[in-house]
């Protein structure tokens, strides 16, 4: 006959064993949840990343494209005299420019605004470049060019990045002959 004493001793041995099982247990798992949790994050910022260089070259080609349009077709700004000839058909890079406005003040000079959807290679969506193109009546112009990484219509994407340049020329450059 088994001793009572010595049974207690085999399930308490058991018990424990299975016991520390768990415990070991608990801790890999806690290290292997803060593990991708750190990988997880480390994901969303250099995908946040991503999404500001995307945004930087968008505004980089806004301001190329306003440069582009200002040499080749001079009277497509508004000026301090009056309204530009800029039309919905123009382009930039094969991107057509689209919201054209104009804000002429004869003292101060005239803004126009426009923009465009710039498409890359797929998988990546259009993106955005809004321009905003100020001419003085005293002989300068200021282009301020924002990039974003979504098209111009998404106005609400949580994830929507911005970045913006500005560039101010002393001379308003006219095209040669």
């Amino acid at each position: 006959m088994v001793n009572q004493h010595t049974k207690f001793q085999k399930y308490r041995k058991r018990a424990f064993a299975l016991l520390f099982a768990m415990f070991v247990s608990s801790i890999m798992l806690s290290i292997g949840l803060g593990i991708s949790n750190v990988i997880y994050k480390e994901l969303v910022l250099s995908g946040i990343g991503r999404e500001s260089e995307y945004s930087l070259y968008n505004a980089q080609s806004g301001l190329e494209c306003a440069l582009h349009l200002n040499q080749t077709d001079p009277g497509f700004f508004a000026t301090a005299s009056g309204q530009g000839s800029g039309t919905p058909g123009s382009t930039c890079d094969g991107a057509a420019v689209t919201g054209i406005s104009y804000n002429v003040d004869p003292t101060a000079g005239a803004t126009t605004t426009f923009q465009f959807n710039i498409q890359y290679l797929p998988p990546n969506p259009q993106m955005c470049a809004q321009v905003e193109v100020f001419k003085s009546a005293n002989n300068y112009m200021t282009v301020e060019s924002r990039g974003y990484n979504t098209p111009c219509t998404d106005l609400v994407n949580p994830r929507r990045v911005e970045r913006s340049l500005k560039l101010r020329t002393n001379i308003v450059a006219q095209p040669g002959p």
